[in-house]
């Protein structure tokens, strides 16, 4: 939504002269010069040993409904949730829900 991109924007620009630019670190911008294949990324979430818990946006693309199932699965201790409407920045696009689902996952650790 538009709100939640003006927060981003307000937090990411600098001016530069009479333009604005990212205030992002150059070195990790663009495409990563090495990217682990998915049974690479399946083996590291087997790995964790403690709760875990996945916030997805309905609409967000991390990670894609094709990987999806087989990550969730390979957490041990893993839960996962999807908040409706939202998008890849759950954070600042759904806070308030995101907050609620937070606090009752870790409400309900042992």
């Amino acid at each position: 939504p538009e709100s939640a991109a003006r927060i981003m924007m307000a937090h990411a620009l600098e001016p530069a002269g009479p333009l604005w630019r990212f205030r992002f670190d150059p070195g990790v911008q663009g495409a990563a010069a090495f990217r682990y294949t998915e049974d690479a990324v399946l083996a590291f979430l087997r790995q964790i040993a403690i709760p875990t818990l996945i916030v997805r946006g309905e609409h967000g693309h991390v990670p894609g409904p094709a990987d999806a199932p087989d990550r969730y699965a390979a957490l041990r201790f893993g839960q996962h949730t999807e908040l409706a409407g939202a998008g890849h920045h759950v954070h600042v696009e759904t806070p308030r829900e995101l907050a609620e689902v937070l606090s009752a996952w870790w409400d309900s650790l042992p």
